[in-house]
């Protein structure tokens, strides 16, 4: 998707889309699909089509961070995990009641996450996204001359060996006339020697 669409367009489809679907399952995670199936499940097929954005993330992500500071980023995640784990595992025993039968008192914990997803979304749109999109738009051109590069390069290759077969040609040409001209020469030296039989009798 990334070499037909371009980077930038793949990075900010893909956000919105985890996005939206993540509201929106969290809010049908009380649910049952058909009533058989957990949405849980069903959430986690309908998220499918992200499975191979983690890959571009990281990519892009250590392009903005740079190889020397990756180490510091990954513990800062690491930290920042350890944190926001803290505050929801705190937050989660007085959200959660076992014993809920009504719709509004189980999803109660799952529009919390809610809220925090939604929170991102000003933090992507004024700050991160347009870093991330400017990567994105950058890998697309260094991708978009790389390729230039490589079909000037075919190109070329593809003349030198057209003019390679050209010169081949033409040199057996040139053979086939040198083979053809002695024997043109011989057939006219019998009928040289006929006109000189013919004036000496």
């Amino acid at each position: 998707m990334c070499a037909k669409h371009g980077h930038e367009k793949v990075w900010d489809s893909c956000f919105w889309y985890w996005r939206a679907t993540s509201v929106l399952i969290a809010f049908m995670n009380p649910l049952r699909f058909l009533g058989l199936i957990p949405m849980p499940i069903m959430g986690a097929f309908v998220q499918l089509p992200l499975a191979g954005w983690p890959a571009v993330a990281q990519g892009v992500e250590i392009r903005l961070i740079q190889q020397e500071n990756n180490a510091k980023y990954q513990a800062m995640l690491q930290l920042i995990g350890f944190m926001c784990g803290s505050v929801t595992s705190a937050l989660y025993p007085h959200l959660f009641y076992a014993e809920a039968t009504t719709y509004s008192y189980k999803v109660i914990p799952y529009a919390l996450s809610a809220i925090f997803i939604l929170c991102t979304i000003p933090i992507y749109m004024y700050y991160c996204g347009p870093q991330q999109l400017a990567m994105c738009k950058q890998i697309d051109k260094e991708a978009k001359e790389k390729w230039e590069e490589e079909r000037k390069a075919t190109q070329s290759a593809a003349e030198a060996e057209k003019d390679e077969e050209l010169s081949s040609a033409k040199t057996e040409l040139s053979n086939l006339k040198g083979e053809k001209e002695p024997e043109k020469e011989a057939e006219k030296e019998p009928e040289v020697k006929t006109e000189e039989q013919k004036k000496a009798d």
